[in-house]
């Protein structure tokens, strides 16, 4: 089992203070594996804490996520910007009643303010 065989090697390594790279050369029942690998991949063994693997792609396509995210909330907010330059009346009106409510020590519901505002900039 290759698995199990790469445990060993590593766990051997850190005991003894070699590279697997040396020790696999050393075991004769990796002979055959061995004259098999590509340059790359003796590198990786020579010294496994350069191996990135796939964290290249993995970086990229959190990037992309994230992109295609700020640029959804810089719509939004442009959006935003414009309803707000002249807002709904109606809506406008039931927002700054809720807001004088809570400037006049009404108990006004914590999400009042903010769902008001959002129905205004997503009603629009």
């Amino acid at each position: 089992d290759a698995y199990q065989k790469a445990k060993e090697l590593a766990s051997a390594a850190r005991e003894r203070g070699l590279s697997v790279l040396e020790l696999a050369r050393m075991d004769e029942s990796l002979n055959d594996a061995m004259q098999t690998l590509c340059p790359e991949n003796l590198e990786i063994l020579a010294d496994p804490a350069r191996y990135i693997g796939d964290a290249p792609t993995r970086v990229e396509a959190t990037r992309a996520h994230w992109e295609s995210k700020m640029l959804d909330l810089l719509q939004y907010f442009k959006h935003e910007r414009r309803v707000l330059k002249k807002p709904p009346t109606r809506q406008f009106r039931k927002l700054a009643k809720i807001i004088a409510d809570a400037e006049a020590g009404k108990n006004v519901p914590e999400q009042s303010i903010a769902q008001s505002r959002r129905e205004m900039i997503e009603g629009s």
